[in-house]
């Protein structure tokens, strides 16, 4: 730990303070949300096992707790294991669509790819993930559209990802 991760720890820290200063100002989520609840937590930046401990614990106060009150998530180990097992299955299903995107002349588009991973990021898993399973088998059979001479390789990072419109 030295002087300029202090500096970064800081930077951040005092913008999510900010930042739940601002929601906590404008109150306006919590009057069209009564369930709606922001919380922040002490991250440790080390592996210890001190620091493990704490990470749990505050993923267990701050998150988990708030979302089974607010929301009647179930919160019990066996859940939360789901949840992992449903949220690994996910991510390996997008990562193999995604080494598609790698070949010369891709099976799947960059925009079709795109809806895919917003859709994995925001519907409940039980209800796509077969059909991900099925893009996927499908998409290894596809044969791929005849390939363009100006095929150009993007990379969009920021905001603008949260926009499928935009990528189209």
């Amino acid at each position: 730990y030295n002087y300029l991760d202090a500096l970064l720890s800081s930077e951040t820290c005092q913008m999510m303070h900010r930042g739940h200063e601002h929601f906590e100002i404008l109150g306006l989520v919590k009057k069209e949300n009564p369930r709606f609840f922001m919380s922040m937590m002490d991250v440790p930046f080390t592996f210890s096992e001190n620091a493990v401990d704490h990470y749990e614990r505050q993923i267990h106060t701050k998150l988990l707790e708030p979302l089974r009150d607010a929301y009647g998530v179930d919160i019990s180990d066996e859940a939360v294991k789901r949840a992992v097992d449903d949220h690994n299955a996910i991510s390996a299903i997008i990562a193999q669509i995604g080494d598609m995107r790698k070949a010369k002349n891709p099976v799947i588009t960059g925009y079709e790819f795109h809806v895919l991973q917003l859709v994995s990021q925001v519907c409940p898993h039980y209800l796509i993930i077969d059909a991900l399973r099925e893009t996927l088998e499908e998409l290894k059979t596809r044969r791929p559209d005849k390939a363009s001479k100006f095929r150009a390789r993007v990379v969009l990072t920021g905001s603008e990802i949260d926009d499928a419109a935009f990528t189209k």
